[in-house]
C-alpha cells in the first residue's frame, strides 16, 4: 500500500456513494497519487474515461504502430481519447459515430476516416477506404447496433472488444460464429477488474498520467460547474444537451 501524507494530491475512482460533497473519507488503497505536473480539473475530467482507454489500448489489445483499429463511437468521451492515443502510437484508426457532425469530431481527434453508422453502407465505406483490409482490433461501445458488423469487419485472428452497450446489449451469438468469421477473439472487459488492487490502480494511473503529460490526447474540453448547481448539469445530461465532461467544483 502507498503511504500518503497530509497535503498529498490524490484522486480516486469507485469509492462508493458520496462524491457530491465538499469533504469525504476514502480508503488509502482506493487513492491515486496525482503528479504536480497535472492540474486538478484536468485529472478530474479525464481520470475515469482515461483509465478505461488505458486498459483497452494497453492491456486488452496492446496497440502498436502499423495496426488497423476500428473504433465505434469515436467522438465520445472514451472514443476520442482512444482515437488520439492510438493514432499517436502509429496505428491507423477507422472511426464510426452516430451523426455527420460527430464524424467530423472523430476525424479531428485522429481518425483517418469516420463514417456515420446510422447510414446504410457504412461498412462498405470503411472497407473501400482500406482496400478491403479488415481491422486488427474493433473497439465497440455501441453494442446492439454495431456488434454483428464488428465481427464482419475484424481481420482473421483479430480481436473484437465490447466494452459498452450504448444502443443496448450486444446480441448473443454461437461461439462457432467466431470460427466462421476468421477465428476471432471476443472479449467483454470493464474498468474495475483492471483496477481491482492498489498495485494495479497505481500502475495503470501512472501510465495514464504519463500519456496525459505527453499530450497523447486532449485533456481540455470540459466544463467547470459549481457543486451547488449540479441539478442543472443533470437536467442538461437528461436532455442530451451536455457534451464533454463536467467537473464539479465545491
Amino acid at each position: 500500500m502507498i503511504d500518503f501524507a497530509v497535503g498529498d494530491r490524490v484522486a480516486y475512482i469507485g469509492a462508493g456513494p458520496g462524491a457530491y460533497s465538499d469533504i469525504r473519507t476514502v480508503k488509502a488503497d482506493k487513492l491515486i497519487r496525482v503528479p504536480n505536473t497535472l492540474k486538478d480539473d484536468a485529472v478530474a475530467a479525464n481520470l475515469f474515461k482515461g483509465l478505461t482507454a488505458q486498459y483497452l489500448i494497453k492491456k486488452t489489445f496492446p496497440v502498436r504502430a502499423g495496426h488497423l483499429v476500428l473504433l465505434h463511437a469515436a467522438a465520445g468521451g472514451v472514443g476520442s481519447i482512444l482515437a488520439s492515443w492510438a493514432s499517436k502510437l502509429g496505428a491507423t484508426v477507422l472511426g464510426t459515430a452516430g451523426s455527420d457532425k460527430k464524424c467530423a469530431v472523430a476525424r479531428d481527434k485522429g481518425c483517418a476516416i469516420a463514417v456515420n453508422y446510422n447510414k446504410p453502407g457504412w461498412q462498405d465505406a470503411l472497407l473501400s477506404f482500406t482496400g478491403g483490409t479488415k481491422a486488427d482490433v474493433v473497439y465497440d461501445s455501441v453494442g446492439q447496433q454495431t456488434f454483428l458488423s464488428s465481427l464482419d469487419l475484424a481481420a482473421p485472428f483479430g480481436s473484437v472488444v465490447v466494452f459498452g452497450m450504448a444502443s443496448g446489449p450486444a446480441p448473443a451469438i454461437d461461439p462457432e460464429m467466431l470460427n466462421r468469421k476468421g477465428c476471432l477473439f471476443l472479449t467483454r472487459p470493464s474498468m474495475f477488474p483492471h483496477n481491482a488492487t492498489a498495485q494495479l490502480l497505481t500502475g495503470n494511473s501512472a501510465d495514464l498520467f504519463e500519456a496525459m503529460a505527453a499530450g497523447m490526447f486532449d485533456t481540455g474540453g470540459f466544463a467547470s460547474v459549481r457543486l451547488a448547481d449540479v441539478r442543472d448539469v443533470h437536467r442538461a445530461v437528461e436532455a442530451r444537451q451536455q457534451t464533454g465532461s463536467v467537473v464539479l467544483i465545491p
